[in-house]
């Protein structure tokens, strides 16, 4: 089994029984998955941690990323450093340490620490942890608690403060993240950045100390109920103050907020749109959606990037109708998706609600020899980097995060009423 996926391509191999699926993009978490793989112990337990200059690189400290990857072991740790690593020797507390998806990596303020000496002798030491504050990495609380209690810096008190309840999964929130933080400062605000954690407990002892701040407002960008506090937001209602949440969700009722929209529905309405004008005839729909009957139920955006897809075909009276559902394990759906693209019946074009979703099937385009747009019309979704650094470049659909971070600033300062939509129109970026 293992000789037949190597001589045809399908296995890459990494190290030693590792192995890497090609057609998926080379990122850095991947290099980091796989040498946890690498470091698991007999009992499959990963040893591995991510730290010192890799770590900071990971947290967006270090701009240039290091030549080889760093990571810290027990002292007892047999394996030898590999190619291209660098293995440390020492061992780590829980509260040094954090879990991610994947792989572990020592927390801002441990990596700062181990880095301390070199950042000084290349003098960017108080430059990294500048930042490491002003992105609420290093002691969030301490942080906070520090500048309350000290009344030279009486401006952090005096209501100019924006909490930001940000997850920070990807490149479309980053960067609105990013927009919103330089727009904010531009303005003398200071913004306070609080991530979803499961540990209910410590993510409301940092929301308290940040409402101790008076902040002006608190802008959710991609709000889970599981996530987020709302019944503790509910219940002290009266203290807080004004609410935005970056895209429309299932928000509590009982909570006060504004929209501000990319929408969703918009940017599957003008792809199609766009593909019919080019003479498309059997466009594809690619989702991945939370469902339990198809379409009896699916959750709230997916279902509105579906409903724009139907209803661009709707106006222009066309028949083909073909929707592909990703789910949560996106390797069973490549089998479904080499049979239809190799099909009679295959689409000539493709409206994805993720650039990714195009960019890790890619193989199979190739191996098919299908090309971008001469054979089937690539369309993804959220212009990430994946969508213009692939061989084949394929079209995708742009949020205006700048403008989503202006229409929130504005919002912070001149209020308005509550429960009101400030729709960004989302706009096409095509290619080939």
């Amino acid at each position: 089994m293992r000789k037949f996926h190597l001589e045809s391509g399908s296995w890459i191999p990494v190290e030693r029984g590792l192995y890497r699926l090609p057609g998926y993009p080379d990122t850095l978490e991947s290099s980091f998955v796989c040498w946890t793989l690498w470091s698991h112990n007999r009992k499959g337990q990963p040893l591995a941690v991510i730290s010192h200059e890799s770590a900071l690189h990971y947290y967006g400290l270090l701009e240039t990323a290091p030549s080889k990857i760093t990571f810290t072991v027990p002292p007892g740790f047999r394996k030898e450093s590999p190619h291209g690593c660098i293995l440390r020797r020492k061992t780590l507390s829980s509260t040094e340490i954090k879990a991610v998806n994947g792989f572990s990596v020592v927390t801002p303020e441990t990596a700062i620490r181990q880095c301390k000496e070199g950042l000084k002798r290349k003098g960017s030491f108080e430059k990294v942890t500048f930042l490491a504050k002003r992105l609420g990495m290093w002691g969030t609380e301490t942080v906070i608690k520090r500048r309350l209690l000290n009344s030279r810096e009486s401006s952090i008190t005096d209501g100019n403060t924006v909490i930001l309840m940000m997850s920070m999964e990807g490149h479309l929130e980053s960067s609105i993240y990013n927009n919103l933080c330089r727009k904010l400062e531009e303005l003398g605000l200071t913004p306070i950045l609080l991530t979803p954690s499961r540990d209910s407990k410590s993510f409301i002892d940092k929301l308290d100390y940040a409402i101790k701040t008076r902040p002006l407002a608190i802008v959710f960008n991609n709000p889970r109920v599981d996530t987020f506090p709302y019944d503790y937001l509910s219940k002290m209602e009266k203290k807080l103050p004004r609410l935005l949440f970056l895209h429309k969700f299932d928000i509590p009722k009982n909570l006060r907020a504004d929209y501000i929209i990319s929408d969703i529905r918009d940017f599957s309405y003008q792809a199609t749109r766009f593909l019919i004008g080019q003479g498309r005839k059997k466009i594809l729909l690619w989702t991945y959606t939370w469902l339990y009957d198809k379409e009896d139920y699916c959750h709230t955006d997916h279902c509105q990037f579906i409903n724009g897809y139907k209803a661009a075909l709707a106006e222009s009276g066309m028949d083909y109708q073909r929707l592909l559902y990703d789910y949560r394990e996106p390797e069973k759906i490549k089998p479904e998706f080499r049979s239809l693209m190799s099909s009679m019946d295959r689409p000539d074009a493709i409206v994805s609600d993720g650039d990714f979703r195009i960019a890790r099937n890619m193989d199979i385009l190739r191996d098919l020899n299908l090309k971008h747009p001469e054979d089937v019309y690539l369309f993804g979704s959220y212009n990430t980097p994946w969508s213009s650094e692939h061989a084949q470049n394929f079209s995708s659909v742009s949020v205006n995060e700048e403008e989503m971070a202006a229409a929130a600033v504005d919002r912070i300062l001149n209020g308005g009423e509550s429960r009101t939509e400030i729709l960004i129109k989302p706009k096409l970026i095509i290619r080939g």
